[in-house]
């Protein structure tokens, strides 16, 4: 049995960094009802973030290791990672 990564934990990675950019980018009209918006996205998207696990079994013969998994999950958290 080997393991990959969570598709929700990858999802959610994309979701927050998109919500990340959007803020950065709005961060000189940070009195604008656009910025407010953007930050409750942000909120929403560390939420689902948060709550995934970056594991899942994986019974395909392509499965990863724990480890190799792991690595990639790494990966993705320090992309998002303040």
């Amino acid at each position: 049995m080997g393991s990959k990564v969570n598709p929700l934990l990858i999802s959610s990675v994309n979701r927050l960094e998109a919500a990340i950019d959007r803020l950065k980018s709005l961060k000189n009209q940070k009195n604008s009802m656009e910025y407010k918006n953007a930050e409750i996205a942000w909120r929403n998207a560390e939420k689902q973030y948060c709550n995934q696990p970056g594991l899942v079994e994986d019974n395909s013969p392509n499965a990863l290791t724990k480890d190799e998994a792991l690595k990639e999950v790494d990966k993705l958290v320090n992309k998002v990672a303040s």
